[in-house]
């Protein structure tokens, strides 16, 4: 039987960390990987609760996979729950060397860097190639450099720019990615210009689209962007990201409980006003017949847009936008980001999105510890409902890498097998096992 893609989610808490495993058609018996996102990293949650890279290495480790070579990595969008992961790991390629020189020895790479990737990098004859081929980021040299961009004599550097920019001063490679190099250096954007070819795997870059990229640009979220415009994510404190996350979501209902009582005729903001969710690098892709909708935490209606305001056919696996938050997984039909519905409209727009959306498996990046626990306990429930209420909706699984709360639970099973189910009462839940790549993957 021929080898069929894959997608890894590895263990990111409350971030994103995935891993498209593919065959190569080139090479017989040869595999690709995709790493998109790196996670939150090596973060403090709380006093008892902490996120380490260990499930990241140990997947890269993962002798059952042997990754020495990353075709392609890509950090969605400039999050830190997505970007600190992939710093992490590109810069502790340059601190196992010293580790080693200094007498750690290899088995100190097991645990804090990628083994693999950095012996590749050490041959001892022949190039040296960084264990990355491309990486795709719309960083801040990219972004002050794109012809839609009004204010280029913008101070700064991008982050990830001037963390390759020292890894090569560092240590000398005959062969270096650039950042967006397929993009001829110019920013991830939707739709794809016609002087950039297409990509192999790809069928469809579905987000961000300029205009998103222009909020981004002229909001204080830029500062995040450059080493010079502000702190770089990495250094950010715990406090600063406090208050950050807090002045981003303190007008945003998470819960149905937050709507108040009268739910009938309850109203509230519907939508995302994060520039930087917005911005999410999406794509659809395509290998050995079997489709992937890669999400980020952007939105539905960008996506809609991406298929001009079509169905598209049923994919293999969705991985939902923006942990399953209702204010992404809807089609609204505006472009404002936000809008103010009554609760009818925003049980529409969340269905409408996974009428449209259909999958045969979805994946949820979940976190019942977050402040406010994801998916939303709208997302799941207007979901089950839809599933089965629609006979020809291809489900048959949602996957939670870190489960939902109980209420969740609960809405989910009794909006799937009320009394108006005519189909698909049988969805199979299922939360991904994490630590042991093998139990860990929403394959086909």
């Amino acid at each position: 039987m021929a080898a069929m893609p894959k997608l890894h989610m590895i263990q990111a808490t409350y971030g994103d960390c995935m891993l498209l495993e593919f065959p190569d058609t080139s090479v017989a018996s040869k595999k690709k990987f995709w790493l998109v996102d790196g996670g939150p990293g090596n973060q403090t949650r709380s006093a008892t609760f902490k996120v380490t890279n260990n499930s990241l290495f140990a997947t890269l480790n993962s002798t059952s996979l042997n990754i020495d070579r990353l075709e392609r990595v890509i950090i969605t969008h400039n999050d830190r729950d997505h970007t600190y992961g992939a710093y992490a790991l590109i810069s502790t390629l340059k601190d196992a060397k010293i580790s080693v020189t200094t007498g750690g020895g290899s088995e100190f790479l097991k645990f804090v860097s990628w083994l693999n990737g950095y012996t590749a990098m050490n041959p001892i004859t022949g190039p040296k190639k960084f264990p990355i081929d491309h990486i795709w980021f719309n960083d801040f040299n990219v972004l002050k450099a794109a012809s839609f961009i009004d204010e280029a004599a913008d101070k700064g550097t991008g982050w990830l720019f001037a963390l390759l920019r020292d890894f090569t001063n560092y240590y000398p490679f005959d062969t270096f990615p650039v950042i967006n190099d397929d993009w001829a250096g110019g920013p991830v954007v939707m739709p794809k210009p016609d002087t950039v070819p297409d990509f192999s795997n790809i069928a469809k870059i579905t987000g961000p689209t300029k205009d998103q990229l222009v909020t981004l640009w002229t909001s204080k979220k830029r500062r995040m962007l450059g080493v010079k415009s502000g702190p770089p994510p990495w250094k950010q404190t715990a406090l600063e990201y406090k208050k950050s996350k807090e002045d981003a979501t303190a007008e945003m209902p998470s819960s149905i409980e937050k709507w108040g009582t009268d739910l009938e005729t309850a109203t509230n903001r519907l939508g995302d006003p994060s520039e930087t969710n917005l911005s999410s690098i999406m794509f659809e892709f395509s290998n050995s017949g079997k489709r992937i909708l890669m999400t980020g935490d952007g939105d539905g209606d960008t996506l809609y847009s991406a298929y001009n305001e079509t169905s598209p056919d049923p994919f293999n696996i969705i991985k939902i936008c923006h942990h399953g938050s209702c204010h992404n997984n809807n089609i609204m039909h505006t472009t404002d980001g936000v809008a103010i519905v009554p609760r009818e409209a925003i049980q529409n727009s969340v269905q409408r999105f996974f009428s449209t959306f259909r999958a045969e498996k979805y994946v949820i990046s979940s976190d019942t510890l977050n402040r406010t626990p994801n998916p939303d306990i709208e997302t799941v429930t207007y979901m089950g409902s839809l599933f089965a209420s629609q006979p020809n909706h291809p489900v048959k699984a949602v996957y939670f890498t870190n489960g939902m709360t109980y209420k969740s639970w609960r809405a989910f099973y009794y909006a799937s097998t009320s009394s108006t189910a005519t189909q698909n009462t049988s969805i199979a839940l299922k939360v991904l096992k994490h630590g042991y790549v093998h139990q860990s993957k929403a394959d086909f």
